[in-house]
């Protein structure tokens, strides 16, 4: 519990308006998590999820790669890079190597003490 207090603090004191990295790791993810879950349900229909996140992730880290979001989409494009050759051989679960993007969502939100 202590080091949920001194997290929010710290995030709370270091936020300086809209350009600060844990709202835009929160916009961006739950962005992702929002387009990529209208095409397939992430638990039911995961590679079509799957196909889903990686194009637009592809797309938005092209078009937005001199903007401060683009690390964010480059990180997770990381992620997918390093994860797809053990999906397609078997190595990993799909479900259990897509990359926690509600749950990334939520920890920014409750670091940071507000709702969207």
């Amino acid at each position: 519990m202590r080091f949920l207090v001194e997290s929010y603090k710290a995030f709370h004191s270091a936020r300086c308006g809209k350009d600060h990295i844990t709202v835009n790791v929160r916009n961006v993810v739950f962005e992702v998590h929002s387009v990529a879950s209208g095409y397939g349900d992430v638990e039911t229909d995961t590679q079509r999820y799957m196909v889903a996140l990686s194009a637009y992730i592809a797309r938005q880290r092209a078009r937005l790669e001199r903007e401060p979001t683009g690390t964010i989409y480059s990180k997770i494009a990381q992620y997918i890079g390093r994860i797809l050759p053990d999906i397609i051989g078997k190595k990993a679960d799909l479900s259990e190597a897509l990359p926690p993007l509600y749950d990334i969502y939520m920890l920014t939100k409750m670091l940071m003490g507000g709702a969207r």
